[in-house]
């Protein structure tokens, strides 16, 4: 069963116009294909998985205008190939990436800077909250007793 992953990327104000043209397709607001299109042939999800690094294209993009940053989910990891180049394309702009997953257990963050990544954090067990709630805009949940039964 696929989770999805929560992802937040933010670039620095002075570039945000041309990496929101860039990165638009069409009607997405986001599109990996405009970034790091697939090749030819290319569409299992075990294909897409080695060249984006998940499994699928963006799901429910969304531009936030008062602060340039996009968020997007995509199924079972980050696409950390797909911001890659993206930062390659923008040598000169600064991104913030981070992502979630429903559990908490995938999450991390990474800055690129100058084209490649100068910061990365990958929280241990226990760690992930900070990062979660900053990509799901709420607390993590810990559901102990989830499948107990309940008695009336």
């Amino acid at each position: 069963m696929a989770s999805y992953v929560q992802n937040i990327l933010i670039a620095d104000g002075d570039h945000i116009p041309a990496v929101y043209q860039f990165v638009r397709h069409g009607e997405n607001v986001f599109d990996f294909n405009a970034i790091l299109p697939l090749p030819v042939g290319c569409v299992t999800p075990e294909e897409k998985i080695k060249y984006w690094g998940t499994k699928g294209n963006v799901i429910n993009a969304v531009f936030h205008e008062e602060d340039g940053s996009f968020s997007f989910q995509t199924l079972n990891a980050a696409p950390v190939p797909v911001v890659e180049r993206l930062a390659e394309r923008f040598p000169d702009c600064t991104f913030i990436f981070r992502w979630a997953d429903e559990g908490g257990g995938n999450c991390g963050e990474i800055l690129y800077e100058y084209d490649h990544e100068s910061y990365a954090f990958y929280p241990e067990d226990g760690t992930a909250e900070e990062i979660y709630q900053q990509c799901w805009g709420q607390p993590m949940y810990y559901m102990e007793g989830a499948n107990t039964s309940c008695k009336n």
